[in-house]
């Protein structure tokens, strides 16, 4: 009797899982069925305040510079998703619009609540102007020509996780006097990077301009600026540098050997810290090697043929090159640039695999290939975090 109330209980236990299951599946598809788009009550709310937000960015425009421009397009904007859990597929509106807005052969942007009357928004109507002060205000203070500039601003310094930040780039609410961009860098935050193309050695830019070395140590410091100077070899180095956004989204040195090719040297500075160096190249059988210059004389040695590639049972057959070595003391990423025709030239495979000695045992891999930008080189880096002694060799 006690086994059969045993199986009867289970029974009923078994049938509770099930209801519960269903009705957690029911929870899910409801939830699922109210996200699969906006009500009919919220698509009219988002039209209203689209139709007040245009209205009021044409007033902000012609009350802050007395201009009369038209809205091109408008969108209402949402509240961001937060996280897997709060996330939601339709966010709702925030109140605010985000306009394009048009005066003659010029656009720019407004942000300005779309939920009641006001004058009080931002726009990026002065970028321009601003961005023109600033190469100026820098040619100045650094003495020398610079060949590009790029420049991004936020209304306020944001204090915790920049990711957080949902402020516009470039939108702003003061109206911009030029001549005051010093202040300028005072009251907002500001990503900065600024090109030239001289091949001059920026380690030395504290002995060579102390002012200038001073001014950016000073901003990154006290007014949340983040700012990158970069040294091209030439202005075909330029124009043929693998990436340009360097200083975007405040991203100052990141990966920037990879342009060590072209670039002499950089200094960047954010916060109290400033990485600042200059690329040590070296050809060997038509390849370049290159790396952070660290020591004085060469920190890069290559040599071929005089290491065995190890049998791991990663690769298979002989390598269709000689077997490359780079040693180079101490740690940092190197940089190795293969002339494309070569690559071309071995039939059967192009591909590069990378032989290491790291904490008592051999490793093997194959190596991603990026191509510059004038289409002459493939090149790898190595990122040599325990060491930048390696072999390669193509497969």
């Amino acid at each position: 009797m006690q086994d059969r109330n045993r199986y009867k209980t289970c029974g009923k236990n078994r049938r509770f899982e099930r209801l519960s299951v269903l009705a957690v599946m029911m929870v899910f598809m409801t939830a699922f069925l109210c996200a699969c788009g906006y009500t009919e009550e919220e698509k009219a709310h988002m039209r209203e305040i689209a139709a007040l937000g245009e209205e009021n960015a044409v007033e902000y425009i012609r009350n802050k510079y007395g201009i009369t421009a038209s809205a091109e397009e408008v969108a209402v904007c949402k509240d961001r998703e937060s996280g897997l859990a709060g996330a939601v597929s339709f966010p709702p509106a925030n109140g605010d619009v985000l306009a394009t807005m048009r005066y003659g052969d010029e656009t720019f942007r407004v942000r300005i609540s779309g939920e009641r009357h006001t004058l009080a928004g931002t726009d990026d109507f002065q970028y321009a102007l601003v961005a023109a002060d600033a190469e100026q205000y820098f040619e100045t203070l650094l003495g020398y020509e610079i060949y590009d500039i790029y420049l991004s601003y936020k209304e306020n310094r944001i204090d915790g996780d920049p990711y957080t930040d949902d402020q516009e780039e470039n939108l702003i609410s003061e109206y911009y006097k030029t001549g005051d961009f010093e202040k300028f860098l005072q009251r907002h935050p500001v990503n900065l990077r600024i090109d030239d193309c001289t091949d001059q050695d920026l380690t030395a830019l504290a002995a060579v301009n102390p002012a200038a070395s001073a001014f950016f140590e000073t901003y990154a410091k006290d007014y949340a600026v983040k700012a990158v100077l970069i040294s091209y070899r030439s202005a075909a180095d330029y124009r043929n540098g693998y990436r340009h956004t360097y200083g975007r989204g405040g991203l100052l040195d990141f990966e920037i050997g990879s342009d060590g090719l072209y670039i002499r040297s950089y200094a960047a500075f954010e916060k109290e810290d400033a990485a600042i160096g200059r690329f040590e190249l070296l050809e060997y059988d038509g390849m370049v090697f290159s790396c952070v210059d660290k020591a004085p004389g060469n920190d890069l040695q290559v040599c071929a043929g005089q290491q065995a590639w190890k049998e791991l049972g990663e690769t298979k057959g002989e390598p269709l090159s000689v077997v490359c070595s780079v040693r180079r003391e101490g740690c940092g990423d190197v940089v190795v640039y293969i002339p494309k025709e070569r690559l071309l030239e071995y039939k059967g495979g192009a591909s590069v695999f990378i032989q290491h000695f790291y904490e008592d045992k051999w490793y093997q891999y194959e190596t991603s290939l990026y191509e510059t930008t004038d289409q002459k080189y493939k090149f790898f880096t190595f990122p040599g975090v325990g060491g930048s002694d390696f072999d390669f060799a193509v497969f």
